[in-house]
């Protein structure tokens, strides 16, 4: 099957979902400066051994409040257009509000248009690549929130559809390697940065506790060599955001790409490397404190009401946006271990 471009107007998707492309992920294809150092969660403040060993900050009981009064818990947010995410506001379930408490940070167009101030601190909200559509954010903050509600939780944002790990999310070697950044790792690094120095003018102590990423379509439909590198540039990856934030302990929380029916030899090699770095994959690749996200099971645009698009298998609909978001906060839940 060919490519869906995420990027692309909804009747080039359809296009594309008819064409007989195998080089990736079957009904579709590619969606269409210095660091700030952040202190990781491993501080171990009264947590036992245990939990400095998890990267706890020694909380009193889950869900409880920081033993600093200042600190904030910050999830970064990143990947491809099931990131920016493809979930229709007007498909919410009812009684559906994104939790004030929450606060997110994103990136601005052409990445993300929320309806709201770009690279700044606003209360919970979608963003996406239209003011109709959300992404993870909004299960994950509520979902986050409800499991610790005396905590004080922030998201930064940024994503764009149809970009590649192995071109346009390329790390670098090092944080100083700026000049070797591909484009939307440099508007990461940036976004992030931004977002930070916005908490720490507030007086706020931010901790990065984990990033959540969703991304390896445009990866898998390059197919051949960049498809079966993809485990080794993802665990590249994850090393340099730890580097690049001082954050060693952060939790790497990810999804599954290209759910069936979609099938491929790029699909399939990205997928693998996906299972193999879990960390408790017992394979060679696997990346401490990196756990990957069932999503085979979730809605699909396709499925979605009145959808625009019943072709498409690639991107997770509205249903299927916010259960990722909620199994992200539960791999939290489940690797985080507070004390």
């Amino acid at each position: 099957m060919g490519a869906t471009g995420g990027d692309a107007p909804d009747a080039a998707v359809l296009d594309a979902q008819s064409g007989d492309g195998t080089a990736g992920g079957g009904a579709g294809g590619p969606d269409g400066g210095a660091p700030d150092s952040v202190v990781a969660g491993a501080s171990g403040r009264g947590g036992g051994a245990a939990a400095a060993a998890a990267g706890a900050t020694g909380a009193a009981g889950a869900g409880g409040a920081a033993a600093d009064p200042l600190e904030v818990d910050v999830y970064l947010l990143g990947g491809q257009s099931n990131a920016t995410g493809q979930g229709y506001i007007k498909n919410y379930p009812p009684g559906l509000v994104p939790n004030p408490a929450v606060h997110i940070y994103h990136s601005g167009a052409p990445h993300l248009d929320s309806g709201a101030a770009a690279n700044s601190w606003i209360p919970l909200r979608q963003a996406s690549e239209s003011p109709d559509r959300y992404g993870p954010e909004i299960g994950f903050g509520n979902e986050i929130q409800k499991l610790y509600p005396a905590r004080k939780i922030y998201i930064i944002k940024h994503a764009h559809s149809g970009t590649s790990l192995f071109q346009d999310w390329v790390p670098g070697a090092t944080s100083s390697d700026s000049g070797a950044f591909g484009p939307q790792f440099t508007v990461f690094v940036t976004t992030v940065n931004g977002g930070l120095k916005g908490l720490r003018d507030q007086g706020l102590h931010p901790v990065i506790r984990g990033m959540l990423w969703q991304q390896g379509e445009a990866d898998a439909d390059a197919g051949g060599t960049t498809a079966q590198q993809y485990g080794q540039n993802l665990k590249a990856f994850i090393a340099r955001v730890r580097q690049q934030w001082s954050s060693p302990t952060m939790l790497f929380i990810y999804g599954y790409v290209y759910p069936p029916p979609n099938t491929g030899a790029g699909r399939d090699a990205v997928r693998l490397a996906e299972r193999n770095l879990d960390q408790d994959s017992g394979n060679a690749l696997a990346v401490s404190r990196a756990f990957v996200v069932e999503t085979d099971d979730l809605s699909q645009r396709a499925n979605d009401p009145g959808t625009p698009l019943p072709s498409d298998h690639i991107h997770f609909g509205s249903a299927g946006q916010l259960e990722l978001g909620k199994r992200m906060a539960d791999k939290v839940r489940d690797h985080w271990l507070l004390p």
